[in-house]
């Protein structure tokens, strides 16, 4: 299939350019044959790099200029208004597409009126100067259901981000447009997840298909769980009326035939998000450990917004048995072993060796000399 003719990348930027330029690179060594639409809100100094790079590789690449002080959501959701084609996916340009995969999706897509959306297996790379780490990051099964709350419910119960999808253009951008004043990052992503499935079914295929990177401190600090709840810890509360407001609103909108009326009861929908919220907690705390933000050795005084957020997790999780998230394969990591690609050192799980072709850590690979300078 000619992804020229079918199907758009879209690229949001601000204020990294050296990652920028390694993305760009790494879509032309796979032969960019798709247009791609940079959003770049970068500071003057930054977008005339990022402006001429992306000058330099063709028409295929599109540069569109935003404020530097616009919000993520907005400019998504601009960015997005541009696309003609049917389908559509977000990279993040800190992160790496595999363009034979969206091909992939893109023919699943047209078999399958029935799907909203198709994505692989994601990958997780922390690069160094020495070596790279990888794990495999999201691998759950497809998220299907004739009816919306059935694909909800499997959405939630084994919750993995799919903004990264390809998704059928049309529909996203009724996603992204009613998420655009959604200011918290985790609601923004909560929400457009939970939209994108009340379209259809979201399909994974057994190929590689996005690497994600680790280990960089979100560029929004503000739209980061983490930094919200540890800063206000009733903050997510307070957020979340709004936030199923809009879902319901939504919903209503664009939902039609059986399983509506489920699907727009609020007492339901309340019930079903505090789960996925509770089990989510554990996790926070691990991303708290990635960032390296520090809480005390000591136990928080009452006063402290992190001994609130603790109390609430507890009392969360004390109420609803068996909804903990059982610990992901990536974070076990205890048997590992090492393979070279092109002179760069691999540190993966066993089981990440048995599944990644050597064609993906050597895109990896190529993609992380490209960035050597901003490691």
């Amino acid at each position: 299939m000619d992804l020229n003719e079918s199907f758009t990348l879209v690229v949001p930027t601000f204020n990294r350019p050296a990652l920028l330029r390694g993305l760009l690179t790494a879509l032309k060594e796979q032969r960019i044959g798709c247009r791609v639409l940079l959003l770049d809100s970068s500071t003057l100094e930054n977008k005339a790099d990022n402006r001429a790079f992306a000058s330099s590789l063709g028409s295929q690449v599109e540069w569109i200029e935003f404020p530097d002080d616009i919000t993520p959501q907005q400019k998504m959701s601009l960015g997005l208004a541009r696309v003609e084609t049917k389908y559509v996916s977000f990279c993040a340009d800190d992160d790496v597409i595999f363009l034979d995969s969206v091909t992939r999706c893109v023919e699943t897509l047209e078999q399958n009126p029935e799907l909203m959306g198709c994505h692989g297996i994601y990958l997780n790379f922390s690069p160094s100067k020495e070596k790279v780490q990888v794990h495999i990051e999201y691998c759950a099964p497809s998220i299907v259901g004739k009816e919306f709350p059935a694909r909800l419910f499997r959405l939630l119960a084994r919750y993995e981000a799919i903004f990264y999808a390809t998704f059928r253009s049309e529909h996203l951008k009724k996603v992204l447009s009613a998420a655009a004043e959604i200011d918290q990052g985790m609601f923004y992503e909560i929400f457009t997840a939970s939209a994108a499935v009340v379209f259809g079914e979201v399909r994974r295929i057994d190929s590689m298909y996005y690497a994600r990177r680790g280990g960089l401190a979100p560029t929004h600090t503000y739209g980061h769980p983490w930094y919200w709840v540890r800063s206000k810890a009733d903050a997510m509360f307070q957020a979340f009326p709004g936030f199923r407001s809009r879902l319901l609103t939504f919903i209503e909108k664009n939902l039609t035939g059986q399983g509506r009326a489920a699907a727009t009861d609020a007492s339901l929908l309340t019930a079903l998000y505090m789960m996925f919220l509770s089990a989510s907690m554990p996790a926070l705390d691990y991303q708290r450990q990635q960032l390296g933000i520090e809480v005390g050795s000591e136990p928080p005084a009452k006063g402290n917004p992190y001994f609130r957020y603790s109390r609430l997790r507890r009392f969360l999780v004390s109420k609803i048995d068996g909804l903990h998230h059982k610990a992901r394969d990536w974070l076990l990591g205890e048997y590992v072993i090492s393979k070279l690609v092109d002179g760069v050192s691999f540190e993966m799980q066993e089981r990440v060796n048995r599944l990644v072709p050597t064609v993906t850590l050597s895109r990896l690979a190529n993609y992380c000399r490209t960035i050597e300078s901003a490691l």
